[in-house]
């Protein structure tokens, strides 16, 4: 709830005002909040017996991170990965 309510009034003001000026913090906070979600679902898979919606789970922690990663690692001008983007520290 406390980084989740940031996320969607900057993008509802992103959505509303059509400006990307806010765009590198919300993806800062998005970020946040999908390792945040990913660490609390890595709980469920603590214990030494799996069933069926613990390995759902897995897929669900996969995607979550996937996306921190994504929301992380995002060239804020163009929104595209900074891998790509020219200039950037990992493009040589």
């Amino acid at each position: 709830m406390l980084v989740g309510v940031p996320v969607t009034v900057l993008l509802l003001i992103q959505v509303v005002t059509g400006d990307d000026a806010l765009l590198p913090y919300s993806s800062g906070f998005e970020a946040v909040l999908y390792f945040y979600a990913a660490a609390l679902i890595r709980q469920i898979t603590a214990d030494h017996e799996v069933t069926r919606d613990e390995l759902f789970a897995v897929g669900a922690i996969f995607t979550l991170v996937a996306r921190a990663f994504a929301y992380t690692f995002t060239d804020r001008r163009n929104r595209t990965p900074r891998a790509t983007a020219p200039g950037s520290s990992s493009s040589f």
